[in-house]
């Protein structure tokens, strides 16, 4: 029976696709450093592209991710997903673009008072 249950388990780890760290936070702008700190330097540096700028949360696989958005029309960019330590989540090596994967309860928790760009999320 141990064996079954070890074996369940083992199973059970592995589908997930994205091996992402686990975090509680009440406002991720706030309470995780990282994110705190690229708005930061974000608000206090502003640039003529910075209008076209956001930050979105979301979840995928149940767990928060966030996305560092550009929506300026003349630049195309991948824009990856990272997770909750500010890592970019990477799949066999290579880091997921934002595109590429289905990022539930999206939300822009960040974007500068002159944003240009009207998302429908």
């Amino acid at each position: 029976m141990r064996k079954l249950v070890m074996l369940l388990l083992l199973f059970a780890g592995s589908c997930n696709k994205y091996d992402l760290p686990k975090c509680e936070f009440d406002d991720a702008t706030q309470d995780l450093i990282w994110l705190k700190d690229i708005i930061e330097e974000r608000e206090a540096n502003p640039t003529d592209d910075m209008m076209y700028c956001y930050i979105v949360q979301g979840k995928l696989n149940k767990r928060p991710v966030f996305v560092l958005g550009d929506c300026n029309p003349l630049v195309n960019k991948v824009i990856f997903v990272l997770d909750c330590e500010g890592n970019a989540i990477e799949e066999d090596g290579r880091k997921i673009g934002a595109n590429e994967v289905d990022i539930k309860n999206q939300k822009i928790i960040w974007q500068p008072e002159n944003f240009a760009c009207d998302l429908d999320l």
